[in-house]
């Protein structure tokens, strides 16, 4: 039975809120009359799940079953029981057996997605309430399976292409613990003799060599403590907007960046308008895809423009961070009419231009952090080395 949330009052005057299962409100009533409770509001409480969110190829496998079993004229309550039998995790059964469930009760596909937590993202929920309300759910369906199946895509090459960039900042650590615990301390005794003669970069070197060795419990938990207020500081709303105005104008990266998020942009915005919404339907929820708070908070003034009848091409050519190849090819499907094909062309082509994007940005770390070696252990190599020679040849002489 659903479940209800209500406010009461006794009569005393005293009022109260509370929850209570019922077959309606008439139940509730009835059940709360006859504790000499009056009803002052009752509404049905939504059950919402608190799943975790589902990957990309994760909803790309269940678009595309959905979408494949729909054309086949199968129904959308055995469909989802079938994609539930099929789940490959318990977390996936667990999501699609509730779906599964709702369904059942009369609640449509999209509002039990939206009841899923953060499982299933604000994209799909609204493509497939465009397919309710159009009667295109398989073809919808199969939108979604090629758009995520794309993501899912660009995320293994990201991965895939950042695996030696972590492998390197892991070797970074391990090389500048082994110096100073390892290393370092085979010559305390050498430092100890030469006392005064060292220089005050060899000192400090030999300081926290020391300090490392027999209080190293206190650099951990030092170390994860600042990791801990780096990842709030960064998570803050006023920092999160610098870095991301920042990324805009950093020489050489400001240009990676651009096409990263304006291939966000086309592909969602492709997928959304060609599947039924409105502009402005499309540019709201567009506004949550791009991953720059910087740009999100230009959509406000965008949104406002397309509202007003500003055209879109117009009204994006004063914003920042895009790509200039975006606008001139909205402007000409705006002229010629066939904006849905220019879209869809677009996002193709930005989700090849996000690929090799990618790419330069790994092509840039990778250098850059095997400078940071050499410039660490070289350094560490001339404050310890040099003192050594210098010691020697001033006992040969």
């Amino acid at each position: 039975m659903p479940n209800y949330q209500f406010k009461v009052k006794d009569l005393n005057g005293k009022t109260r809120r509370g929850q209570m299962e019922g077959a309606d409100e008439r139940q509730v009533y009835a059940a709360l009359r006859s504790q000499n409770e009056y009803l002052l509001w009752c509404r049905e409480t939504e059950e919402k799940e608190n799943y975790k969110a589902l990957s990309s190829k994760e909803l790309s496998e269940f678009a595309n079953q959905l979408g494949t079993m729909l054309s086949a004229g199968i129904s959308l309550s055995r469909t989802l029981y079938i994609i539930a039998q099929r789940a490959q995790s318990k977390r996936q059964q667990g999501v699609y057996t509730h779906l599964y469930t709702l369904v059942n009760q009369g609640i449509l596909l999209s509002d039990a997605m939206e009841r899923q937590g953060r499982a299933f993202p604000v994209l799909m929920i609204n493509m497939v309430r465009a397919g309710e309300s159009s009667g295109q759910m398989d073809d919808i369906a199969m939108k979604m399976a090629k758009h995520y199946e794309k993501d899912s895509r660009l995320q293994a090459k990201v991965k895939s292409a950042m695996a030696y960039p972590i492998f390197l900042l892991c070797l970074i650590v391990a090389v500048i613990m082994i110096i100073f615990v390892v290393v370092l301390p085979q010559f305390n005794g050498l430092f100890d003799d030469m006392g005064d003669n060292l220089g005050w970069n060899t000192r400090l070197l030999i300081a926290l060599s020391r300090y490392m060795t027999h209080h190293w419990y206190i650099v951990l938990l030092c170390m994860g403590m600042i990791g801990v207020l780096l990842v709030m500081l960064f998570q803050s709303s006023g920092v999160r907007r610098l870095l991301d105005r920042a990324k805009l104008r950093m020489p050489i990266l400001s240009g990676i960046y651009q096409t990263l998020y304006t291939a966000r942009f086309a592909r969602g915005l492709s997928s959304l308008y060609s599947s039924g919404l409105s502009m402005l339907q499309a540019l709201q929820i567009c506004k949550g895809l791009i991953g720059n708070t910087y740009m999100e908070e230009q959509f406000d003034t965008m949104i406002t423009d397309v509202k007003n009848g500003v055209s879109l091409s117009k009204t994006m050519n004063k914003s920042k961070g895009w790509d200039s190849k975006l606008i001139a090819s909205i402007y000409v499907g705006e002229e010629s009419g066939r904006i849905n094909e220019i879209l869809d062309t677009l996002a193709d082509s930005f989700d090849y231009e996000a690929e090799q994007a990618t790419q330069r940005l790994i092509g840039i770390l990778e250098p850059v952090m095997i400078i940071c070696i050499a410039v660490i252990v070289g350094y560490v190599v001339m404050s310890v080395m040099m003192p050594i020679l210098q010691y020697y040849q001033s006992m040969s002489h």
